[in-house]
């Protein structure tokens, strides 16, 4: 409920409709898509919602694109309610958002080309989007274990950057390799010795499980 998200509201604020619509979204992807594909970690998406301070393009991708996936496990297969999540989403996502990897853009296109292109039966534009995902991580050196050569204090420092981004690689090359299958195309991710990064050290929901695809 917004009293629980902390959200105080008065007759006619009109963020506070904005939160009665979007929250139950949120609240969605968390329950039913987070832990089949942990990318996001949730406590600092709310916090950073329920600031509602950020503006900028990465933050918004991602907003949309969660409410998407949230409106899509939210409702029936009649409901379309999630295009109008998409659409805004897709205001935020042009080439030059390619140019510069960053983590948010990554989960969020990680969402879109492993989940929501496939549910409204875009698969070719999912496939071309996971390539371009993929390559992302790989320039942001997901793929690559940060804890390498780190000493043991840093590396404690920087245990939530590391979990983070272990979950986001293999999260992601697990779409990858579900598609693949899925479609009967290859999968654009490959196990190799460039790859170090470890499995998520703490796995979440069914995480565990599906992560397993990877070693087959």
């Amino acid at each position: 409920s917004l009293a629980e998200s902390g959200i105080m509201t008065t007759p006619g604020d009109a963020s506070a409709s904005t939160a009665w619509n979007e929250i139950p979204l949120i609240n969605s992807y968390f329950t039913y898509v987070h832990p089949f594909i942990p990318l996001i970690e949730e406590q600092s998406f709310r916090d950073t919602y329920m600031a509602a301070k950020r503006t900028d393009s990465r933050w918004l991708l991602l907003l949309n694109t969660v409410m998407a996936m949230g409106s899509v496990a939210n409702g029936s297969a009649e409901d379309t309610n999630h295009q109008i999540y998409y659409e805004r989403a897709r205001q935020h996502l042009s080439i030059e958002s390619l140019d510069s990897a960053h983590l948010e853009t990554i989960q969020a296109l990680a969402i879109l080309s492993g989940f929501y292109l496939h549910y409204v039966q875009s698969p070719n534009q999912a496939n071309s989007l996971m390539g371009s995902t993929l390559k992302l991580a790989t320039m942001l050196g997901l793929h690559r274990d940060y804890s390498e050569g780190v000493g043991p204090a840093k590396a404690e420092k920087a245990a939530y950057s590391i979990e983070m981004r272990r979950r986001v690689w293999w999260s992601t090359f697990m779409l990858d390799t579900w598609a693949g299958n899925s479609l009967g195309r290859p999968s654009m991710g490959r196990l190799s010795p460039a790859i170090t990064a470890k499995l998520p050290q703490e796995p979440i929901g069914q995480s565990h499980a599906l992560l397993s695809l990877v070693r087959e």
